[in-house]
Order: structure tokens, then sequence, then C-alpha cells
């Protein structure tokens, strides 16, 4: 057959490679349409790239198939290295499988670009089986387990599972190729052996099956500490003591940590509040104190229990202890200033505490009395001076009385005393006894 006569579209599905090399045309081999549903739209690009040295002219026929549409067939020129993109559109109209080809003609014959869209198909793949074994009667033992779509369509799946087994989420969407993590729970009422088959469905066909198994059992759990003395600790430091919880039965033990009084300032926390002991295992839980009002005594319960029945108590007592801060002076007195001229005092703020302490001066930082500054922070078992200027306008006695506000304790004071003078008025000196 001459390579100008047109040939059966089997002869001509040619490689990307053979059909550059023969026609001096390069485009993909086939374009194929996967994961489609019906009623929907979805678009290929077939780009044609002219590799030959010469010009060349190209036709194309569309496919029989009228789910496959393109632009309406029109002689295309292609100069050496250039190329054309060709869009090609699936529009499905059945659930089936679909193929065709494209027509090319070109200076050197015919050669056909296959068109495909395979049928797409669902399936979930699930374990085997889910064993619980030994768990707590009365009480809910977790696991979890993935299963996978390993199909190409989407699907939505729905579980069927007896009691006292159950699955978490029981129903939902799956992509193709997505892994999904589900919860299984077990909750058996007495000391019994169960079984059961989870069925996962799609419609109202059984997609998979995973047999689930569990052993219902007793718990019982115990402590040697149930009575916690924190002592004083500094408002603003934690102090945690951490107690033990022993499993003295053959199964795991879910137990839940509640507080008893719900009007507390929760100066006491409990992490974790819920966990699960393996059989002949301990746990241990950490309670911290976090004090927040200066000479303040706390006692609170908790209870550590398990949905069998299971209760133990626990009393935590604490008592809050406030900073330790002092200013280095109770008055700060600038004596005899002439009016127009300046003085300066320092006065520190010092921190007897391993902790910062934040201050703040309640006065104007500009005035008579003026401070570099007004607010700041002092370091653990560290000190910070305030220099404090005094620069009167006007002669006469000046006072003032300021207060130092401090985190998490009792404010500070101190004087501030200063006379002013001129060359016409001279008022008598102000001191501490006067004020």
């Amino acid at each position: 057959m001459g390579r100008g006569a047109m040939a059966s579209p089997e002869e001509e599905f040619l490689s990307k490679a053979d059909r550059a090399a023969i026609f001096g045309i390069e485009c993909a081999e086939s374009l194929e349409w996967r994961n489609w549903e019906v009623g929907g739209e979805y678009t290929r690009t077939l780009l044609v790239k002219n590799v030959s040295t010469q010009t060349q002219k190209i036709r194309y026929k569309l496919p029989a198939t009228k789910c496959f549409t393109m632009d309406f067939p029109e002689t295309i020129k292609l100069a050496p290295g250039t190329n054309i993109p060709i869009v090609v559109t699936f529009q499905p109209v059945k659930r089936e499988a679909y193929a065709d080809h494209i027509a090319f003609n070109c200076n050197a014959g015919s050669f056909y670009v296959p068109v495909r869209a395979h049928l797409p198909y669902s399936a979930i793949e699930v374990p085997r089986t889910l064993e619980f074994g030994y768990c707590p009667a009365k009480e809910t033992a977790t696991m979890t387990c993935t299963f996978m779509n390993t199909g190409e369509l989407t699907v939505e799946y729905r579980w069927r599972l007896d009691q006292p087994f159950s699955l978490s989420p029981e129903i939902g969407r799956l992509r193709p190729g997505e892994v999904q993590t589900v919860t299984a729970t077990f909750h058996p009422e007495d000391a019994s052996v169960f079984s059961a088959e989870a069925c996962c469905m799609m419609g109202e066909d059984i997609a998979a099956v995973m047999q689930v198994s569990g052993i219902g059992k007793y718990p019982y759990i115990s402590t040697a500490e149930q009575n916690l003395q924190f002592g004083e600790v500094l408002i603003g430091k934690a102090v945690d003591k951490t107690i033990r919880l022993t499993n003295q039965s053959m199964v795991p033990a879910y137990y839940t940590v509640s507080r008893l009084e719900a009007e507390h300032d929760r100066v006491f926390s409990i992490v974790p509040t819920t966990g699960v002991i393996a059989a002949g295992g301990y746990d241990s839980i950490k309670i911290s104190y976090t004090p927040q009002a200066e000479g303040c005594f706390t006692s609170e319960n908790f209870t550590v229990s398990t949905a069998g029945g299971n209760v133990l108590r626990l009393n935590c007592k604490g008592s809050a202890r406030g900073p330790t801060c002092n200013l280095s002076l109770e008055t700060v007195n600038f004596g005899n200033v002439e009016v127009g001229g300046t003085s300066t005092r320092v006065i520190y703020v010092e921190n007897s505490t391993p902790s910062n302490i934040g201050f703040q001066f309640l006065a104007e930082p500009h005035g008579v009395f003026s401070f570099d500054r007004v607010v700041g922070t002092v370091g653990p078992d560290s000190s910070v001076h305030v220099s404090i200027t005094y620069e009167p306008k006007e002669p006469g006695n000046y006072h003032r009385r300021v207060m130092v506000l401090l985190k998490d304790r009792s404010p500070l004071v101190f004087e501030i005393l200063g006379t002013a003078y001129s060359g016409k008025r001279r008022p008598p000196p102000l001191q501490q006894k006067h004020v």
C-alpha cells in the first residue's frame, strides 16, 4: 500500500516516534478519558506539531462517535517547527466504554489518533478482620482502621454493623484513590464473646465485608495517692505532681477524670482527663497547681471513674503566695531647688522572687516631677531604677503621693517632696513630717 493511500485505523495506530519519522508530524499517541460521569463534559487538547522541513497541509476527520466533538475541520497549514492545539470534547451519554479515532491527512499520507473513554469501575478495599480482643464490660473500647477506594468512580458508602459494635463515620463519600479512616467502637454490656460482620454498602449492594470480634471483661483500677498537698506556691508559677493509676484487671480500663466542684477558680488542672490503661499496666496523670490570687487557700476534689462503676476520689490542696517586691525609698525629698533649675533622684524597684514582676507608676510622666519611665518589668532577683526629675516653674512647696501597681500583689506607695525658691520668694522647706 502506498504511503498516500488510506489504510485501516488499526494499521496506522503508530507510536509517537514512528509517526514523526514517517509523516513529519508529532502529537500524542492517543487521547484517553478516565474517571468520567454520564452527562459531564471533558476536554483534551491534542498538540499537533510539524517536525519536518517543509510546510504541511493537514486536514482531520471527526470521530464517528457523536460523544467526541471537535471544531469544524478546515485545512491547516503548519510551517516547520510550528504547532497547533486541537481541542477534543467528550460528552458521555451512557455508562459504557467508547473507542474511536481521528483521521488525519498530511503531505506524506494519512494516520489515525485513537480516542478512548474507559468505562470507570467502583471498588472498595477493607481489612479482612478487626479484633478488639479483651475489652472492659460497660465501657467503650475504640480502634481505628482504614479502607480505600480502589476503583475509578467516586462512591458513596454506608456501613452496616450490629451492636455492640459501631463504626464512625457510618456514611461518607470517597474519591478514587482516597483513603478513609473510621473509628470502631465496642461496648459490651457483660462478660461475653461477641462477633459480627461489618458490611460496606454501595447502594443496596455489599461492596466489602470485615469481620469484627471482641470479648467483654470487667476492669478495676486503683491508686496509692489520693490526697495531694501542694503547699505554698508563688503566683504565676505552676507546680506539678504525678500519680499512678494501676489497672489490676485483665482487660483495658477506660477512665475519665471529672471535677466535683464547678464553682472553683480552677487553679488545679489534670492531664489527661481521659485515657486507657492496659491490662495489668498503669498510667500516669499530671495534676498542676497554678495559683491566681495572693493569700488564697484552695481545696478541690476530683474523681477518676470507669463506666463499670469503679470510682476513685482525689483531693488537692494548695496556698497562693504573692511575689516579694519593695521600693528602695519611702520618701524622695529633693529639698530646695531654684526655680528654673532641675534635680534628679533615683528610686529602685527591687524584686526578691525568682520570676518577672511587671510594675506601673500611677503618675504623669511629664510635670513638676517627671519620670524617665512609668511602666516596666523587673527580672528575677534583680532591681530596676526609675529616675525622677524635679523641675519647678514657680516658687512653693510640692508634694505627690505615688502608687506603684505590681503584678500579682498589692501596690506600693512612696512620697515625693520638693521646695522651689526664687530671688524674691523663699518658702520654708517641706519635710516628711509636714505631710
